[in-house]
């Protein structure tokens, strides 16, 4: 199977899992489904970096970026899952959150100047960070509550958008993952 398509499955396994998880809270309090999340995310991303889809620094930036923030991830919600009661507190979150969104914009930027694939395939990276800025952030900054989990979750649905995109890309066509 090329590198398009394993990337497309892990982004489409990983939204649905993410979505499942956070939104409608299918593994509520098992921790096993925010590991998994980070997991696919990250072959998602791993497949980006080994294919260099999209050459550039400004994709490379944005590949490390994002890896940073799903290493982020897989710290925290590893340590919960193999080590019963271990808490790291929200910053591993949050700031995974913060940069994989950062990373996937920057990804998106150089989907978008590359001019390699055309159509709404093209703008799909883009959406995905787009998406976390204008409704996380202002959600999480301007109440006390919180983050809303049915809108963090639906935040994987633009994975999901991107599975299908680069599952219905033509076989040849050089795409970038994230």
């Amino acid at each position: 199977m090329e590198r398009t398509r394993v990337a497309g499955v892990a982004a489409l396994l990983g939204g649905l899992l993410m979505f499942a998880d956070i939104a409608l809270g299918l593994f509520d309090g098992l921790g096993r489904g925010y590991f998994a999340v980070a997991l696919v995310l990250t072959a998602c991303l791993a497949v980006a970096v080994v294919g260099s889809f999209v050459p550039g620094p400004l994709a490379i930036v944005g590949t490390v970026v994002a890896l940073a923030g799903l290493a982020l991830w897989v710290a925290e919600y590893g340590a919960k899952l193999l080590v019963a009661g271990t808490r790291f507190g929200n910053g591993f979150d949050i700031g995974g959150s913060m940069l994989l969104a950062l990373g996937m914009l920057l990804l998106g930027i150089a989907v978008v100047r590359a001019r390699r694939t055309a159509g709404w395939q093209r703008w799909v990276p883009l959406a995905g960070s787009v998406y976390f800025f204008l409704s996380i952030i202002p959600q999480v900054t301007l109440t006390e509550s919180g983050a809303n989990g049915v809108l963090l979750g639906a935040w994987g649905l633009t994975w999901v958008l991107l599975g299908v995109a680069l599952l219905t890309a033509r076989v040849g066509e050089r795409r970038l993952v994230g």
